[in-house]
């Protein structure tokens, strides 16, 4: 549990550093939008319930395939297909600008504390120190 709460943390964190870039912002938003999509649509054509759309949609775009689900409709079947390429695409996206923006994050914070030792350093052998 201790784990997950860390991740989650660092997630939230880089998250947050990521959404400050518009390039992460734009691919965030458009996963979030063909994500609802992929759900309306499902819950249209399908007859799903919402929850189930939206399962079905993350499940979908995450390469999961449980296999409990299943379009039956030849358009719903060509949808998902376009779909699935789609959200794939946008998911690694979204997830590679995260880890860029933690790398950096963690950069950051490296040249951060040497900065601070070099600052702490020199207040020691400078006059008056």
């Amino acid at each position: 549990m201790f784990g997950f709460v860390v991740l989650a943390g660092v997630l939230v964190a880089s998250a947050r550093r990521a959404w400050k870039d518009r390039v992460f912002r734009g691919a965030a938003l458009s996963l979030v939008l063909t994500v609802v999509t992929g759900t309306v649509f499902y819950r249209v054509h399908e007859g799903w319930s919402m929850l189930d759309s939206l399962y079905f949609s993350v499940t979908t775009g995450l390469t999961i395939g449980y296999g409990d689900l299943a379009p039956t409709t030849g358009f719903s079947k060509v949808f998902t297909m376009v779909y699935a390429l789609s959200t794939v695409s946008l998911f690694v996206a979204v997830s590679g600008l995260l880890l860029e923006s933690g790398e950096k994050g963690k950069t950051a914070g490296k040249t951060a504390n040497r900065l601070r030792d070099r600052v702490t350093r020199h207040r020691g052998d400078g006059p008056g120190g």
